[in-house]
């Protein structure tokens, strides 16, 4: 073994083991205490089996490298190794150090994948290095079939990776009805005029007739914004999020960001990972968004008020109708856990506010959305969050006063 190999072993076994290090403390300090007061909160060996779930995820990608590290191993593959592990590095102390963010806390979560793949290629470096440097040799029958084996994973990640970056997000498609119009926004100091605000007759949730209609907005006016969460039916820990904002004439504006989809298509959580949705800010009558909800798909709706000025209102508004008519040029791919409806709230949240919201589990976990923004103080209310979250339920209600000419507040009363 040269010095050199020797001394990139040491380097590649410092950066792991930092790597473990980070890592655990990262997910003390912020996944595994939430656990026990999130999705997993069924009971105290469920959190804990959890807890050791993520830690586990985690660190198998560094156990791996180490394993690497133990063995005598060429050059190239220490170097490969070393720039896997600084990598990795890198990412953590972007993520954790530079900038801050609870979105990009999440890629802990995601990194032992991407570390796999990194596996993955070291270990085709390390058998294209021994076979090339044994060639003068007869290859074992195992040795054939593991780097046969390891050439066609890198062919499949390479396939795939191709594959992934040259999909492009477009406007121009055949879209669900509902979703082909894209609203228009023009700014005039303090007015803006929204077109295309949408307004469906709905005779189910599949047979409907689309209306639009423009109106113009005093920003000045603008004075409350209300957080709803719609749980998904067969799996609570998701949910759909949406903002409604409130003018000073009880003039009540949805917006919700939703993945875009195409005539005759369904949405998945995997296609949402695979860029097969754009994304796109639908933005409608309250009525509009509350009743597709609650009377023609069945779903549960929670609505809570609150707790921030006006001002601030009035920028996160503000922030979204620009990136609404961003989209209508620069359109951009949906991502199940990245470019959603709760973490595109939370990037207008975060623009507007020098503080950022801290990691939690129930970023990714949106079903659980509400009880972060009552930990965090932004609910309007001094009731337990259990009460708040019964009495918050405006299902019944909605369904209830659907033709009434004060829809907005009888579902408040």
């Amino acid at each position: 073994m040269t010095q050199t190999t020797n001394r990139l072993r040491v380097i590649g076994r410092w950066l792991t083991a930092a790597n473990v290090v980070a890592t655990l403390a990262c997910m003390g300090v912020l996944f595994v205490p939430t656990v026990f007061s999130g999705p997993a909160a069924t009971n105290i060996l469920t959190g804990i089996l959890l807890a050791i779930a993520l830690i586990v995820c985690c660190e198998i990608p560094h156990l791996l490298f180490w394993w690497l590290l133990r063995r005598d191993r060429s050059e190239i593959t220490s170097i490969t190794i070393v720039v896997v592990a600084g990598l990795n590095a890198v990412v953590l102390i972007d993520a954790f150090l530079l900038r801050p963010d609870p979105q990009n806390a999440l890629i802990l979560l995601l990194l032992p994948f991407l570390q796999l793949i990194g596996f993955a290629i070291t270990l085709m470096v390390d058998a294209a290095s021994a076979h090339i440097e044994s060639r003068d040799e007869v290859p074992t029958r195992w040795a054939i079939v593991k780097f046969r084996l390891l050439q066609f994973a890198l062919a499949a990640a390479f396939v795939f990776v191709g594959w992934w970056l040259i999909q492009s997000p477009s406007n121009d498609r055949q879209w669900e009805s509902n979703l082909a119009k894209m609203p228009r926004i023009t700014f005039d100091g303090n007015l803006v005029t929204i077109q295309s605000i949408r307004n469906t007759e709905y005779r189910s949730a599949d047979d409907y007739t689309p209306v639009y209609y423009d109106q113009t907005f005093d920003l000045r006016h603008i004075q409350s914004v209300d957080f709803a969460v719609v749980p998904f039916k067969n799996a609570e820990a998701a949910a759909h999020t949406f903002l409604i904002f409130e003018f000073k004439d009880g003039k009540r504006l949805a917006i919700s960001v939703e993945a875009r989809r195409e005539r005759g298509e369904s949405y998945t959580p995997l296609k949402g990972l695979l860029r097969q949705f754009e994304l796109t800010y639908v933005i409608m009558d309250e009525r509009d968004a509350i009743l597709l909800r609650t009377k023609y798909r069945g779903d549960r709706v929670y609505l809570y008020p609150t707790k921030t000025k006006p001002e601030t209102v009035r920028a996160i508004f503000d922030s979204m109708l620009r990136r609404t008519d961003k989209l209508r040029t620069q359109p951009e791919f949906y991502n199940t856990l990245t470019n959603n409806c709760s973490t595109s709230i939370l990037l207008h949240y975060n623009l507007v506010n020098g503080k950022k919201l801290p990691a939690s589990l129930k970023v990714l976990f949106s079903g659980y959305s509400d009880e972060l923004v009552y930990e965090l103080g932004l609910i309007a209310t001094q009731l337990p969050f259990k009460k708040l979250q019964q009495v918050s339920e405006i299902t019944e209600k909605a369904n209830r006063f659907s033709e009434a000419t004060d829809f907005s507040q009888r579902i408040r009363e």
